[in-house]
């Protein structure tokens, strides 16, 4: 009998991080989750022992909060820049906090060569294509212009020579944008140059 209770309990804890991450995932709007537990370094902070961090890329705060209150554990709190004060039915309100991704500004350089059958908005299809794909990214997930080339493959008529991508800040194109497992690019239309 207790053999059962100590594999039930410990079949449990093991699929913990798993209900976390399904139960987010079901939340309406939410695109990427990435999540960590303390002690970990964030941000120049320190997460404490005994609790957690969530990364959630949409859906709604009150949304989110609620998944991450139905999920956690007595005696672990969550941890984040993001905090939700809820209704618990047994203890009043409880406030549940997690992480809205760190948005990293990122720029984009595409060089092509134009051939007949091209769109005659190509610039435009162009920028909505490479926006469209970095939206895409999940949490941390690293911008790399492998990522772009594949995303401007489907658009006729053009040839892509090459592309550059950079943090905004930076001064020189390159290949890759490096995130932190909190970080999350974003890019605007004005900062895709098609040259």
């Amino acid at each position: 009998d207790m053999r059962i209770r100590f594999d039930t309990t410990r079949m449990r804890a093991s699929r913990s991080m798993q209900a976390f991450y399904s139960r987010l995932y079901a939340v309406d709007g939410v695109k990427s989750v990435v999540m960590r537990s303390g002690p970990i370094l964030l941000e120049g902070d320190t997460v404490p022992a005994a609790s957690f961090v969530a990364v959630v890329k949409g859906g709604s705060d009150v949304d989110v909060a609620t998944a991450i209150w139905k999920e956690t554990p007595f005696g672990i709190t969550s941890y984040g820049n993001t905090s939700v004060v809820i209704t618990d039915p047994y203890a009043g309100t409880v406030t549940v906090d997690f992480y809205r991704p760190v948005l990293v500004p990122v720029k984009v350089k595409v060089a092509v060569n134009v051939y007949e059958g091209h769109p005659t908005n190509v610039d435009d299809v162009i920028k909505a294509a490479v926006k469209d794909k970095i939206d895409s990214l999940a949490v941390g997930e690293n911008l790399t212009i492998g990522k772009l080339f594949v995303a401007l493959d489907g658009i006729k008529g053009i040839a892509v020579s090459s592309i550059g991508v950079a943090k905004v800040a930076d001064a020189a194109y390159g290949n890759i944008v490096d995130l932190l497992y909190y970080e999350s690019a974003s890019v605007s239309l004005s900062d895709i140059t098609v040259v």
